[in-house]
C-alpha cells in the first residue's frame, strides 16, 4: 500500500503521515525537500545579478533533480505512507520562474512527477484550515510560508495539477475534518473502498 500526503504548509501533512504510518504499520517516507528550498530561497535573492542568478537557477535545478531522484529511489518500497509528493515538487517548479522558454526540460519534470505520482494507491489532501495558529517553523526547522496569498496559491495548483496529470485515486478531505481522528477514519474508509484494506 503506497499512500502519499500533500498540500500547502502547516496543514498537518506531517502529523497525518505519522498517525498512519503507525495505524497501518507503513514505514514513512519523509519530506526532505529542505535542499529544494535553500535553492529556491537563493533563487529569488540572486534576481538582480544575471551572473549569480544563471548559477543559482543550475543549483536549483540539480535540487529538483536531486529530489526526484531520491524520491524515485524511496518509492520501489512495497508498502509507505509518503510526506508530500511529486506533485509538491512540480508546484515549486512552476511558480520559482526558472527556465520558463525550456519546455524540454519541463516536460522532463512533468513525466517524471506523474510517473511517480501514478505508482501510488491514494493521494491525500488535508484542507487548507489555518492561516495564522501554525508553528513558524516546520518540523525540520526550516521557516514556513507566512503569506496567505501563496498559501492558497500552493493549494490550489496543487489539487489542479492532481487533477489534471494523476489518474491515483484522490481524498480530498473536506473542511470539516478538522481533528486527526477524523482525518485517520475517512482516509480508513477511502482505502477500504479501495480494497487496500480487509
Amino acid at each position: 500500500m503506497k499512500i502519499a500526503i500533500t498540500g500547502s504548509g502547516g496543514i498537518g501533512k506531517t502529523t497525518l503521515v505519522n498517525a498512519l504510518s503507525k495505524q497501518l504499520g507503513l514505514p514513512v517516507i519523509h519530506e526532505e525537500m529542505q535542499p529544494v528550498l535553500k535553492a529556491l530561497s537563493v533563487l529569488h535573492t540572486t534576481v538582480a545579478d544575471p551572473e549569480k542568478h544563471r548559477q543559482s537557477q543550475v543549483n536549483y535545478v540539480k535540487a529538483c533533480e536531486k529530489w526526484l531522484q531520491n524520491r524515485d529511489k524511496a518509492q520501489t518500497q512495497d508498502s509507505f505512507v509518503s510526506d508530500r509528493c511529486a506533485i509538491d515538487l512540480l508546484s515549486r517548479w512552476l511558480t520559482s520562474g526558472v527556465y520558463r522558454e525550456d519546455d524540454k526540460l519541463l516536460l522532463n519534470i512533468v513525466t517524471i512527477c506523474k510517473r511517480l505520482c501514478n505508482g501510488l494507491d491514494l493521494i491525500v489532501m488535508p484542507p487548507l484550515l489555518q492561516f495564522e495558529e501554525v508553528p513558524a517553523n516546520n518540523e525540520a526547522g526550516l521557516s514556513r510560508q507566512k503569506s496567505l496569498v501563496l498559501k492558497l496559491q500552493s493549494h490550489a495548483m496543487t489539487r489542479g495539477l492532481l487533477d489534471q496529470l494523476v489518474n491515483t485515486p484522490k481524498l480530498y478531505l473536506p473542511p470539516e475534518a478538522v481533528t486527526l481522528e477524523v482525518r485517520i477514519e475517512l482516509v480508513m474508509q477511502a482505502l477500504k473502498h479501495l480494497g487496500k484494506l480487509q
